[in-house]
């Protein structure tokens, strides 16, 4: 069964698609010459290199908003089943990009949501905090590019 989606979200989607654009290729240009898309568009990870994964989040705000930041569980869950330790979360705020690299025991998991795509959306997440964020640039940030009509 297709799940529904809401304008909400179709927007946030195709911030989303901007923003992995935007960042694939500034980290291509400037910092990972190897990194290359996921060549399944819904793989867990959004790029690769020969030796790291690569995760992008796209958040509507300035990094240092909220003590911590979130992301879906399944991310980690993939990592672990594929005995993975080499990874890379990047966050795009509002005021640029930075990065989370991945370790073990360097988050923690809380059951969390959102209420703001007109559904209560709740699952498991892991929270990585802002003070473990290492700026990466501001070259590049996480503009208005998506309008809901």
């Amino acid at each position: 069964m297709k799940k529904k989606i809401n304008k909400i979200q179709k927007a946030d989607l195709k911030r989303g698609a901007e923003n992995e654009e935007k960042v694939y290729n500034w980290l291509r240009d400037h910092n990972i010459p190897a990194i290359q898309k996921m060549d399944d568009k819904y793989h867990v990870f959004d790029f690769k290199s020969d030796d790291y994964l690569f995760e992008l989040k796209s958040r509507n705000y300035n990094h240092n908003r909220f003590n911590d930041w979130i992301f879906g569980i399944n991310k980690i869950k993939h990592l672990v089943k594929n005995n993975i330790d080499k990874a890379y979360f990047y966050f795009l705020f509002e005021d640029g990009l930075y990065r989370w690299r991945y370790k073990k025991n360097g988050f923690t998991v809380r059951r969390m949501g959102r209420k703001d795509r007109g559904k209560v959306e709740m699952a498991k997440c892991v929270c990585v905090k802002t003070v473990d964020l290492e700026f990466v640039t501001n070259d590049i940030i996480n503009e208005e590019v998506c309008m809901i009509k």
